[in-house]
């Protein structure tokens, strides 16, 4: 379906034959034929210290890092104030923390995602009894 986004819900709905009851075997079989199922493609998940060091392959990042190392060199050699160096490089490296944070906490929600898709799946396919307080 193409731009699903542009469409109101009853359009949704009577393009692919649904209603807000929700969807019967013969639907959801039928769209998967046609669709796929509906799952998260999982790649090579990567390691905290892989996110981290992630961040100095920017260009700009890298850019800072030797302006700020230059600069300190300069200070050190005219026996100059430390206050730009330290500053090029402290909000350089928060940068690549703030950076490290956010990428961590998507992976974390795409692994979430994942979780919760592959519970869904076993509620439908499992009664509720049958899964008891397993979630």
């Amino acid at each position: 379906m193409k731009d699903a986004y542009k469409k109101t819900i009853e359009e949704i709905y009577q393009e692919l034959n649904i209603s807000d009851k929700g969807l019967d075997i013969k639907t959801v079989k039928r769209l998967q034929s046609q669709n796929g199922k509906n799952v998260l493609v999982e790649k090579n998940k990567k390691t905290k210290a892989q996110i981290f060091l992630g961040q100095f392959k920017n260009v700009m990042i890298i850019l800072l890092l030797v302006v700020g190392i230059l600069s300190l060199i300069y200070s050190l050699i005219n026996q100059s104030d430390f206050l730009e160096p330290i500053v090029i490089l402290g909000t350089t490296i928060v940068n690549c923390f703030m950076g490290f944070l956010q990428e961590s906490k998507a992976e974390d929600a795409i692994s979430k995602l994942r979780f919760y898709t592959i519970w869904w799946e076993l509620k439908n396919k499992f009664s509720d009894e049958m899964l008891g307080n397993f979630f």
